[in-house]
């Protein structure tokens, strides 16, 4: 976070613990500002989550409450990117070589948060990828088809 989101979100939490009537403790403050710059959440949402506490009757305030305020802020729609690879979801499928299918995070910036979050294998950009284990995975083009063309039923076959 920048320094002036830190003084926007700082001057917003003590307007928060004044609406609350509580005094605003420096010292919480300072850890309430440093666990919620490690967030990785849209600053507006943040602000917007804070504000709606204003008008709640809190007996004590959590770093809790306003992660919860927060999280309902969050539009999750533009978080959703128009990629041609996972179709915005951030998973591409793959097959292995053995048969089965994976999924791996996408190229994309949504691919780097869902594959952190879910502890997945970053995909290349590829059609083949090696792993540590020596195999290879192709792309499953069906499924991450289906996610740009959902309409369309397309079915897939092994081939033996």
């Amino acid at each position: 976070m920048q320094q002036s989101e830190i003084l926007e979100i700082k001057n917003l939490l003590e307007k928060l613990f004044v609406a609350q009537g509580k005094k605003p403790d420096s010292d919480i403050l300072a850890d309430f500002v440093s666990e919620i710059s490690t967030w990785k959440y849209p600053f507006s949402a943040v602000c917007a989550g804070i504000k709606s506490l204003y008008s709640e009757n809190l007996p004590v305030i959590k770093v809790f409450h306003i992660r919860q305020a927060a999280e309902l802020k969050i539009d999750r729609t533009e978080s959703r990117g128009h990629c041609h690879d996972c179709g915005g979801c951030g998973v591409v499928s793959m097959y292995r070589d053995n048969g089965y299918s994976a999924a791996m995070g996408c190229k994309c910036s949504k691919g780097a948060d869902v594959a952190t979050k879910m502890g997945l294998i970053r995909w290349n950009g590829q059609e083949i990828q090696y792993t540590r284990e020596g195999r290879f995975r192709t792309i499953n083009k069906y499924f991450n088809d289906m996610g740009s063309n959902p309409g369309q039923a397309v079915s897939h076959q092994k081939a033996v």
